[in-house]
């Protein structure tokens, strides 16, 4: 969140217990997590991975998310549910994403060209 604020960014947050105090101090917002599709640039994960964060990011959450829009997910691979986020590059809805985990143990999923498939 810090370092977005610094670089002037407005940052808007989703989290099943949100922090109103810490928000108001920090500078960011809460909304819910369409709202947060819909309106961000930048959508960056920052969760376990549970039964309920399992594939948070699928199908239905890329078709909300802004035309080119980038996703980083630095916190588990199967938050991103792999197969609709290539799915989602392939169609140019997404700008990029930024990833240092991966849904599958075969970390070389996304080094393959499926621009033909």
């Amino acid at each position: 969140v810090s370092i977005f604020l610094g670089f002037g960014c407005k940052v808007l947050c989703y989290d099943i217990k949100p922090d109103e105090e810490t928000a108001k101090k920090k500078g960011f917002e809460y909304v819910t997590m369409d709202e947060l599709l819909q309106k961000s640039d930048i959508v960056s994960l920052h969760a376990p991975l549970n039964d309920s964060t399992y594939h948070l990011i699928d199908k239905a959450a890329f078709e909300k998310m802004k035309q080119g829009a980038m996703l980083i997910n630095t916190s588990r691979g199967p938050l991103v549910d792999a197969q609709a986020l290539v799915d989602c590059l392939k169609l140019k809805k997404l700008r990029g994403a930024a990833l240092d985990v991966y849904e599958f143990k075969d970390k070389y999923y996304f080094y393959n060209d499926y621009s033909q498939k």
